[in-house]
């Protein structure tokens, strides 16, 4: 006599598997603030950003200080550690920083001093 319970982990294999087959990668979703401060007026601001899913660089040629910029990344591929803020002074100030908030958290906050200084900060 064939006992039906002996199969029932050769059938359990396939839709263990079939569940698995339609898993894609989780998106982590973060809230980035990008900050510059100078005591000069203007300047130059690159950024990284989201566009159509890849994080791509955007630039702000005529920013005016203070400049805060807030985005929301939503993406599977982007880690914070991705993250890049370039900012340089016109001319008009001796010093500039550069501050990157990930989710509440400082991962970033350089200073330069100096006409036309610039700054960079990595998250």
């Amino acid at each position: 006599m064939i006992k039906p319970w002996r199969f029932l982990p050769i059938l359990a294999v396939p839709l263990i598997l079939a569940g698995c087959a339609g898993t894609s990668p989780v998106a982590n979703k973060h809230v980035i603030e990008y900050t510059v401060t100078s005591n000069g007026t203007t300047g130059s601001v690159t950024y990284d950003e989201l566009d159509n899913g890849k994080i791509k660089q955007q630039q702000d040629t005529a920013a005016k200080f203070p400049w805060t910029k807030t985005i929301t990344i939503t993406s599977a591929a982007f880690e914070p550690t991705d993250d890049v803020l370039l900012a340089q002074n016109t001319g008009t100030g001796t010093s500039i920083r550069c501050k990157i908030v990930i989710d509440g958290k400082t991962v970033a906050n350089v200073a330069s001093k100096g006409p036309y200084s610039t700054v960079t900060c990595t998250g």
